[in-house]
């Protein structure tokens, strides 16, 4: 990740996002087509029987003159009673075969029929607010799991964003009324953490960290930058625990909050499908995405703060 907001989900959430709706095929079988429309005669077949009689009188009559000609004779006679039966019957076979044509066509437009509900049936349940709803008790046994953090007293933050920090506070409470909490607790080896802010919804028992990262504390010492393996450790403490996890600049928080809150939102609609919660920010507009410092940058910025 290189630029805030820093989004980070637990593997097992992140499978359960990605799971769909078993495809299920469509039961009717395409209707065959009626095949080739008849003719009074087959001259095709005519001419290839014609050519066999031939040769095979040829043939014989290498070997008995008689014989071979009364072969032919014989053949010439089934082939011509046969065009005779070809030519007698073509009407009785035309109405047949425009039966099986009209039949045909009105097969296949039942079948087009059911196949576009089948596809739209497809389409439907892969809308968002569908797949939210084929996915929740997927996500509510994962998020069942997790266990609840302690709650302590605020930990005192560093004193260069606090008030940048309150001020976002108030813009996440009135954004998500009873779900931001502060001062929760978490027992992650070697040190307990504590979240800045934590979101969390006790209907599905979703728990979401919330940090405001700066460069630098107010000693001018690097805090949080790329790679930063304080920050990992914790981030991945968390992922552990089944908490998903949301960092925004310092930049962010102060400026733009109210777009700060509009990513949580998208965040949880992704996982819930919350529409209405979605809407309250159509008037907001997405944040902006900032480059996150590398640790030279950390300390220059520090550095220059001192000063």
């Amino acid at each position: 990740m290189t630029h805030f907001p820093i989004i980070l989900i637990p593997v097992e959430i992140q499978r359960v996002l990605r799971q769909l709706p078993d495809r299920k095929a469509l039961q009717e079988k395409l209707p065959r087509p009626p095949g080739v429309e008849p003719q009074p005669i087959n001259s095709g077949r005519i001419l290839l029987e014609g050519l066999i009689l031939i040769i095979v009188a040829g043939a014989i009559s290498g070997l008995n003159r008689i014989f071979g000609t009364v072969i032919l004779l014989v053949g010439l006679v089934t082939i011509f009673l046969r065009m005779h039966l070809q030519i007698a019957t073509y009407k009785g076979r035309l109405t047949e075969y425009n039966a099986r044509v009209e039949s045909y066509f009105k097969t296949l437009a039942a079948y087009s029929q059911k196949e576009g509900q089948h596809q739209q049936s497809i389409a439907i349940s892969h809308l968002p607010e569908k797949l939210a709803e084929f996915r929740r008790p997927l996500l509510l046994a994962v998020l069942s799991r997790i266990s609840a953090p302690e709650i302590t007293p605020d930990i005192p933050q560093d004193k260069s964003a606090q008030s940048a920090q309150k001020d976002f506070y108030h813009a996440l409470d009135r954004s998500f009324p009873t779900k931001i909490h502060t001062g929760m607790k978490l027992d992650i080896s070697p040190n307990p953490y504590s979240p800045l802010f934590t979101y969390f919804d006790a209907s599905i028992n979703l728990y979401i960290s919330i940090e405001v990262d700066s460069p630098s504390n107010d000693r001018g010492e690097p805090t949080h930058y790329r790679n930063s393996l304080d920050d990992q450790r914790d981030n991945q403490s968390l992922l552990n625990l089944g908490w998903l996890v949301v960092r925004f600049s310092l930049v962010q928080a102060s400026q733009t909050p109210q777009s700060c809150c509009k990513s949580i939102a998208k965040l949880i609609y992704d996982l819930t499908g919350d529409l209405d919660l979605l809407l309250k920010f159509n008037e907001v507009d997405d944040l902006v995405p900032m480059r996150q410092w590398t640790e030279i940058e950390a300390r220059q910025i520090g550095t220059k703060r001192d000063d």
